[in-house]
């Protein structure tokens, strides 16, 4: 009775850290799916003008890499010590049982928490290296002349700050160049002039 109440209690402790990974999983993997959609929520992509929390990237990574690394070490340890307080109160043939449901739980525990580390990994990599990536390639465009290059805004963070700003510095540069073409579209007309009246002079 004992044993079994603590094996219900492991379960149930178990249940919630796995919990926690499953809605770590949730939150990154909706994150990613939203990043299509956000650029339709953030009205011309200044994300200066959603009033909404935003959560830093340095937040998410600290987040996601203490469910990384510590998480499946307290599983395991919630594990071992339930079992081995059981074993304290059990005979021979309960000891054998509750070592090899031990063995069992931490093969387990230690292939699902890597599967489940792996696949967190993922898409927190993704969720940063995307946008960067995406920023990239829209500098590489701008810097072959290219002006009408934009980066969508795909999250409420730095990044998606870096994305807004690199929008505002591209129009920045297409208003010049317009002002620029403008000027010297005046300046020819104005040359022309000058030199039609000078060829009318003589």
């Amino acid at each position: 009775m004992f044993s079994s109440t603590l094996t219900r209690g492991a379960r149930i402790r178990s249940l919630a850290v796995l919990g926690t990974f499953v809605a770590a999983i949730v939150f990154f993997g909706s994150e990613r799916l939203m990043r299509d959609e956000l650029p339709r929520l953030i009205p011309g992509g200044e994300l200066s003008a959603v009033r909404a929390p935003r959560m830093r990237v340095r937040t998410r990574m600290l987040v996601a890499f203490q469910l990384l690394g510590l998480l499946p070490l307290a599983v395991l340890s919630m594990a071992a010590l339930t079992r081995a307080d059981a074993l304290r109160t059990a005979d021979a043939a309960t000891a054998a049982a509750i070592i090899h449901n031990l063995n069992l739980v931490i093969i387990v525990l230690a292939l699902g928490g890597v599967v489940v580390s792996v696949a967190l990994a993922l898409l927190v990599a993704a969720s940063v290296a995307r946008p960067l990536s995406e920023v990239q390639a829209a500098m590489a465009q701008v810097q072959r002349g290219g002006l009408d290059a934009r980066c969508g805004v795909v999250s409420n963070d730095e990044i998606g700050a870096v994305a807004e700003g690199f929008n505002a510095m591209v129009r920045g540069l297409r208003e010049r160049e317009g002002r620029s073409a403008r000027h010297l579209a005046f300046e020819l007309a104005a040359a022309e002039r000058h030199w039609t009246f000078v060829e009318r002079g003589t």
